[in-house]
């Protein structure tokens, strides 16, 4: 079975700690030295997740964590900081990204893919396609966004997001490229489900960081 959980859904609702953990050993499967440099430590990871738990979704396959993808708004000072360099995903915090007592409607963010993970023993299935849509869907539900913007670590994640990437506009503290997405009505665009692929998407082990 084949499911994509959000962070704040019940199923993982006390099991944030072992998951983080889960999430950050893949981050050093597919990226060594650089997980914890350019992602963070895990005391970060566990205040953004209790801030913004909607920003994480996990591919759980039969029991097994697959992957796993995080989107997040970002405030308008944040995703200029980014895009100049000021700014890197280890470092962003609760001031950067609004909380959920605003709707996203009445805001002007920008909504940020930090990372889209998965691990290698499950490609070819979809999974990095159907993790997209279902944060797509949700965050399309919250609201509309002033851009959308992408880091791309690895030549996987430019192939998987060149179908919905727009231009290159800086680098991000680490020197990880930031690409804009390119959004309908100020909204994510979904990936088909099944029938081939966008202009040559692909299942990413990495993303972004």
């Amino acid at each position: 079975m084949i499911d994509v959980f959000r962070g704040d859904s019940r199923v993982l609702c006390g099991q944030e700690v072992r998951i983080i953990r889960t999430l950050m050993a893949l981050d050093r499967m597919a990226f060594g030295e650089l997980a914890p440099r350019d992602n963070g430590t895990e005391q970060h990871w566990r205040l953004l997740w209790l801030h913004r738990p909607d920003a994480n979704h996990v591919c759980i396959v039969d029991g097994v964590i697959a992957g796993y993808l995080q989107m997040i708004p970002l405030v308008p000072w944040a995703a200029r900081q980014l895009k100049l360099g000021g700014l890197g995903d280890g470092e962003i915090i609760d001031e950067h990204v609004p909380g959920r007592e605003k709707p996203l409607a009445e805001s002007v963010a920008s909504i940020y893919v930090m990372s889209l993970v998965l691990h290698p023993a499950f490609r070819g299935l979809g999974l990095a396609r159907r993790m997209w849509n279902t944060a797509a869907c949700h965050w399309n539900r919250e609201g509309r966004f002033a851009e959308g913007l992408v880091t791309v670590w690895t030549d996987h994640g430019d192939r998987f997001f060149q179908p919905l990437r727009g231009n290159c506009v800086g680098a991000d503290a680490n020197g990880h490229r930031v690409y804009t997405l390119n959004l309908d009505h100020r909204q994510l665009r979904p990936l088909p489900e099944s029938g081939g692929t966008l202009h040559g998407a692909v299942d990413a082990d990495r993303a972004s960081a």
